[in-house]
């Protein structure tokens, strides 16, 4: 089981966090990489998980984009911040896409054969996410043309906020060694 320390952030800060540790890797490659609209509101997560999540569609928006651009940006929905992370990559073929969520799945390109990596970032991503309150998603995808994965948090105070908290209460009485922290 994992820790959860649940905490009110604005999610620019995250968004800025993992922007600044990216920026220099994607300028190394030759990539543009440009922050778009960023809604000011805070989200419930755990800050490290939630940067863990963003690192992982970074890292993966770096190891399958070549030349073009990797944009980042939000859109506050109702009860969540929906984080979107959108490259100009290889993109992903239609038949690929219903797997890659999938534990150890790795897609194998024509161009740059098995990429480096378990296969489990998504897989747990995916998982974070989840356990936070939100989800983590493929928006969209082009083979050719790049991918667009998203990811949402809850906004702090909100019901979907207060559902979670209390999930995670109910779960960590039920394995009293493995609490999680609301703070």
């Amino acid at each position: 089981r994992m820790l959860f320390q649940l905490k009110n952030f604005p999610i620019d800060s995250l968004i800025k966090a993992a922007a600044e540790d990216f920026l220099i890797v994607a300028q190394e490659k030759g990539l543009k990489f440009a922050i778009g609209s960023i809604e000011e509101v805070d989200v419930q997560a755990d800050f490290d998980k939630a940067y863990e999540l963003l690192g992982n569609l970074f890292n993966n928006s770096l190891k399958f984009t070549q030349k073009g651009s990797i944009t980042i940006y939000t859109k506050k929905e109702g009860e969540l911040v929906k984080v979107f992370v959108e490259d100009s990559g290889i993109g992903i073929d239609k038949e690929d896409q219903k797997k890659i969520f999938d534990k150890f799945r790795q897609i194998i390109h024509q161009e740059l054969g098995k990429p480096q990596g378990s296969g489990l970032g998504l897989y747990i991503g995916l998982l974070l996410a989840q356990e936070m309150g939100g989800s983590l998603w493929l928006e969209r995808s082009e083979p050719g043309s790049g991918s667009t994965f998203a990811f949402s948090l809850p906004v702090s105070g909100s019901n979907s906020a207060q559902k979670t908290q209390e999930k995670l209460k109910k779960e960590a009485n039920l394995h009293p060694d493995q609490k999680s922290l609301i703070v």
